[in-house]
């Protein structure tokens, strides 16, 4: 008996090693999704019975299927195009926030901490066109400045990671730095989705007053 339950027991193994090894089923859906494991029954028009790796059970209707592929026959530069796409700019409405930390570039002792908001549209996966507004405070000179600005961006690439640049020019109209600003940043995008990212850079931020310009450190999030 017990030699039975014994080759019962390797049996099992094996059995499950090799299902394991097995190239998954790979389902796709009308709707995008996707479930991979092994069928195990399919019922033309009907429906579909899938098994996952995890062990669980699905039963779908065949109306909802798009196709069905082998894992071994997917090539993985298709695996690679499918991330890639989801980190693709995406054309639409898109809201920046960024703060920024800025020193004078011949003066040392003036400085500035600013957090920027740039609404707008984001019309080509390379060019955002906006408009926003900033507060901005120097510590060394107790002063504060909210300066107006138009804002155009440009990515380089568009994919997950990508150089990008941007710039503002606009008017601030309070504090000791009344009058133009002018703003621009390069640096580099880092996307989780095709709409929202962290970006980092450095530049120049330059306000009629502070007549020798700041350079800046930079970071923000797009959504």
């Amino acid at each position: 008996m017990k030699k039975v339950l014994f080759f019962l027991v390797l049996f099992a193994g094996l059995f499950t090693a090799a299902q394991a090894q097995k190239p998954e089923d790979v389902i796709y859906f009308k709707d995008g999704s996707i479930i991979r494991g092994w069928v195990l029954e399919v019922i033309p028009d009907k429906q579909l019975t899938i098994k996952t790796a995890d062990g669980r059970i699905f039963i779908y209707e065949m109306s909802s299927v798009e196709h069905i592929a082998k894992e071994s026959e997917i090539p993985h530069q298709l695996y690679s195009e499918s991330r890639f796409k989801k980190h693709e700019i995406a054309r639409g409405f898109k809201v920046f926030v960024e703060s920024s930390y800025a020193i004078g570039i011949r003066y040392g002792e003036y400085d500035r901490i600013e957090t920027a908001v740039s609404l707008g549209y984001q019309m080509l996966p390379y060019l955002y066109v906006g408009g926003g507004a900033a507060f901005s405070y120097s510590p060394s000179h107790d002063d504060v400045a909210i300066p107006v600005f138009a804002n155009i961006r440009a990515n380089i690439i568009n994919g997950p990671i990508t150089p990008c640049f941007s710039t503002k020019i606009g008017y601030n109209f309070i504090g000791e730095s009344n009058g133009l600003y002018f703003d621009s940043t390069i640096g580099c995008r880092l996307a989780f989705s095709n709409k929202h990212a962290l970006y980092a850079g450095f530049g120049n931020t330059f306000y009629a007053a502070d007549s020798e310009g700041m350079l800046k450190l930079q970071v923000g999030f797009e959504f």
